[in-house]
């Protein structure tokens, strides 16, 4: 890993400054795959997957290691989520597992993954096959503690089109108003959102462009996105999300377009063996593993854990002050908080990755 450093920190810093969104991280992938082919890694495209989403590879024979690299940047924010030192790390771990697997009973398989911030491009990666044949799936994400164990909530992206009648909005006062139907839905969100149960939260936006009083909107969009503590509840809760929605539209006289524009995020559901092996190899780079501090993000990795044992474990950057998606934390990633995190991110992820293969006898004795 050591050897690695340099590049590695390279890497992180030109995902970084690229600061590409979801789908179009074109930048981030070639750097990523420029730098696993480099170092022997057979790197192939997804055909069924996102433009930017690729596989890199390395052994022949033993349990699948697959590790996710995350490196889409939030819009207008940059690397305030750390996907930089994600994507870093998990290459790191992946050309160290690769030096060995020629000796072990061990193969590796790096996904890269982008739209983790919206899109769900695991999901999309999941019904591609790109998780396929893999014994285990391991992350780490920059944040503020020390987690070994880790759950996220579940969220449904629900996307509402109020369409309405043309007209003026005084001479016409008997047409539908699609703006009035928007006005409505908001705030029967609002009176949802009093009454949710323990773990579920409710957020939205409009999405229309400006407009004038004088003006009738024909027209008026909102993005909803409930998010509730399992997937179970999240049906439920996107089923009266479409309540209100439908309920202001017929209010208002309006004809309503409801959608999903992204897979679901499912809530993560983590493997306690792989989250003990995460704990045992921490202090050996110099952390000290941490409790679950309770499910408040969201992330697609929980679809990949339906699927197969997966890790998604977090380590603090810089002392713990803040927290992913502040501006701060964009800073931290690319400074030297963010270099020494890479280091040992990368060293827990192999070293996690081999815990696992010992224990499932993939390992000869000479190693």
């Amino acid at each position: 890993m050591e050897a690695e450093h340099a590049a590695l920190i390279r890497l992180s810093e030109g995902i970084h400054a690229a600061a590409e969104p979801a789908f179009r991280e074109l930048e981030s992938a070639r750097l990523l795959r420029e730098y696993l082919s480099a170092r022997g890694l057979a790197v192939r495209a997804v055909p069924a997957g996102p433009e930017t989403a690729f596989v890199a590879e390395a052994g022949t024979r033993g349990p699948l290691v697959i590790l996710c690299a995350e490196y889409d940047a939030l819009p207008g924010l940059g690397h305030a989520c750390g996907h930089n030192l994600i994507a870093a790390a998990a290459a790191g771990a992946a050309v160290a597992l690769a030096r060995l697997a020629e000796g072990c009973d061990l193969r590796v398989r790096l996904v890269g993954c982008p739209a983790e911030e919206t899109g769900g491009g695991k999901a999309l990666l999941l019904e591609a096959g790109a998780f396929e044949g893999g014994e285990w799936a391991l992350m780490v994400h920059p944040g503020i503690s020390e987690q070994s164990e880790f759950t996220s909530r579940a969220l449904g992206v629900q996307s509402a089109r109020f369409l309405g009648d043309e007209g003026h909005p005084v001479r016409d006062r008997c047409g539908a108003d699609a703006a009035s139907a928007a006005l409505l839905a908001e705030t029967a969100l609002g009176l949802l959102r009093n009454r949710l149960p323990e773990g579920a939260a409710l957020v939205w936006a409009r999405t229309d462009e400006p407009g004038r009083p004088s003006v009738r909107r024909t027209e008026s969009s909102l993005l909803v996105e409930p998010r509730a503590a399992t997937q179970e509840e999240l049906v439920l809760l996107k089923g009266q999300v479409g309540d209100c929605l439908r309920g202001a539209a017929l209010a208002a006289g309006c004809r309503l377009e409801l959608r999903s524009p992204e897979p679901d995020y499912l809530d993560f559901r983590g493997a306690p063996d792989l989250a003990a092996a995460w704990a045992r190899v921490l202090p050996e780079v110099g952390r000290t593993p941490g409790p679950d501090r309770g499910a408040t993000a969201v992330t697609d990795m929980g679809n990949v854990s339906r699927r197969l044992p997966s890790l998604h474990a977090v380590m603090a950057l810089g002392g713990g002050h803040v927290g992913p998606h502040e501006p701060a934390f964009e800073r931290l990633a690319a400074g030297g908080a963010g270099r020494a995190w890479v280091r040992e991110a990368a060293g827990a992820l192999a070293l996690t990755s081999l815990d696992m293969v010992a224990g499932a006898g993939g390992l000869r004795s000479t190693q």
